[in-house]
């Protein structure tokens, strides 16, 4: 009676084994890597449209390169 409720479990714990075995190993395929570009690091993404802190630093920088260039203030 033992035997019979042994190997039914047996043939279990051999398959889990080998589906983690095939699972492993299908891990460790090849890895390819694609040449990308990096961003400039000192400009500033605008991800969201919450106003934050380096929102309003870069519209302070418009709002001073707007009044260099405008006719009216450079006299």
């Amino acid at each position: 009676m033992y035997s019979l409720s042994i190997k039914p479990m047996k043939g279990l714990i051999t398959l889990m084994t080998l589906i983690l075995g095939v699972g492993f190993l299908s891990g460790c395929g090849t890895t390819q890597y694609s040449r990308g570009e990096f961003g400039d690091t000192n400009k500033v993404n605008l991800l969201n449209d919450k106003f934050t802190e380096s929102t309003a630093e870069l519209l302070a920088k418009s709002v001073v390169e707007q009044f260099k260039t405008c006719p009216t203030l450079t006299q």
